[in-house]
């Protein structure tokens, strides 16, 4: 395989939301699905564009990603970044910049979070913002409750994208 390996820097805090990502890139049916997103651009706000800008460091350039891309786009970025950039590592600003938390507010990259939240947020964003892209994550419990003594039985279906499992002897 002439495939790569790359990383995504850590930007203080944010090792629960790169191992996440580097997990769902890694599934290929996500990545194919993630990566064939197609965005019209034409409904994007046509102020939108990438303002190069001057760092307080002399002679540094960066790009202001404030109003370029929403969340869904950076992750796709990333998506073909972590395939295809030449570098070893993959800077996840524009993502994190974008990103927010179930509160609606920007994370803090120094702030760690859970892995599992992260998880569950995004699967729950990405099949909002394209249905059944996430279908391949769902699974049912079937919850039965049957009477010893007397003649009942009753049945309950709960859908489910992530599934915590008790460890046997793990304290």
């Amino acid at each position: 395989s002439t495939a790569r390996s790359r990383g995504l820097r850590n930007l203080g805090a944010t090792c629960y939301m790169n191992a996440t990502i580097q997990q769902l890139y890694n599934i290929c049916e996500l990545r194919e699905k993630v990566l064939k997103i197609d965005f019209n651009l034409k409904h994007q706000n046509k102020k939108s564009s990438k303002k190069l800008k001057k760092s307080s460091k002399k002679n540094k350039y960066y790009f202001d990603y404030k109003e370029e891309r929403d969340w869904i786009q950076e992750f796709q970025y990333l998506f073909a970044q972590l395939s295809f950039y030449p570098s070893k590592s993959i800077d996840t600003l524009p993502f994190v910049s974008k990103w927010t938390g179930w509160d609606g507010e920007l994370i803090n990259p120094r702030e760690q979070q859970d892995a599992v939240e992260f998880l569950q947020m995004i699967l729950e964003r990405l099949d909002e913002r394209v249905k059944g892209l996430t279908s391949m994550f769902q699974g049912q419990i079937i919850h039965t409750l049957v009477g010893r003594k007397v003649q009942y039985s009753n049945t309950l279906v709960e859908n489910f994208l992530t599934l915590s499992l008790e460890v046997k002897n793990h304290q």
